[in-house]
């Protein structure tokens, strides 16, 4: 198992963790620890949280685990799920990725096309969103990451003329600064 491949393990590990914490509110475990005992349980999750284990001493243990318990079975069909889950995941942020340019650009067209109304321009914006549904808002989310933390000076008071939280944009207005006024990228 690939270091990345690893690092997702021990995430979703975590993340069954935090679920067995909550358990009593209708969180699932994973399935190989459905039919364990409750010391059986314990002992994963002893492993899977010790901090001082390596991911490789982890994926040993938590497999000597496994074939102690009779869940190898189980246990190797969730790992397979996880990788393969963590395989889809990159070929799918590879792919966004690799749009991102013709994204913005499109985006750039748009917003440095002076001969259309503000209305114009939010609607060919959500056109753009339907060609690439990931690519919009993640230009958008980038942009705000890079713009910064803004004043109340440049939205008026507590979000702008929305109020709080309403960041001065009215309902169905493309994400972006000012309510689409501008860009943030």
């Amino acid at each position: 198992m690939s270091l990345h491949q690893g690092l997702l393990v021990c995430a979703l590990f975590a993340l069954a963790a935090v679920e067995a914490r909550h358990g009593a509110h209708g969180a699932k475990f994973p399935p190989f620890l459905a039919n364990v005992s409750d010391a059986a349980r314990r002992d994963f999750f002893t492993i899977s949280r010790n901090p001082n284990l390596t991911i490789s001493q982890e994926e040993t243990q938590l497999s000597a685990w496994a074939s102690t318990n009779g869940v190898v079975d189980t246990y190797n069909q969730f790992i397979a799920n996880v990788t393969a889950r963590q395989t889809q995941l990159s070929q799918n942020v590879s792919a966004v990725i690799g749009n991102l340019a013709a994204a913005k650009q499109a985006v750039d067209a748009v917003m440095n096309n002076k001969e259309q109304t503000r209305a114009q321009q939010r609607a060919t914006i959500e056109e753009l969103r339907t060609r690439f549904p990931q690519e919009i808002p993640t230009l958008f989310f980038i942009g705000k990451v890079l713009d910064g933390p803004k004043s109340h000076e440049n939205h008026g008071p507590r979000g702008g003329p929305g109020g709080h939280g309403g960041h001065g944009r009215p309902e169905g207005r493309p994400d972006g600064p000012r309510g689409g006024h501008g860009r943030n990228y």
